[in-house]
């Protein structure tokens, strides 16, 4: 997973690339000490065989819903 984000990060405008790299950062090493990564990485399997199979999948709720990683790895179809 991560390396699909930084194969799009070398790509991306540099407040772009800031942003993503923030919100990686929190994700992987946030204050509290915990590593969200198998989180996102599980939400974006399921999110993704839902659209396979023809399973509806709403909109991302929350503040979730403007993160980029979350755009990026084709969870929310949200543009932040």
């Amino acid at each position: 997973m991560l390396e699909k984000l930084f194969d799009i990060y070398k790509k991306l405008p540099p407040a772009y690339q800031h942003r993503l790299k923030t919100e990686i950062d929190v994700i992987t090493n946030n204050p509290t000490g915990k590593n969200f990564m198998p989180y996102f990485a599980t939400l974006a399997d399921i999110t993704n065989f839902c659209r396979d199979a023809g399973i509806p999948v709403g909109p991302v709720r929350g503040s979730a819903g403007a993160s980029l990683v979350n755009y990026l790895l084709g969870i929310t179809a949200l543009d932040p």
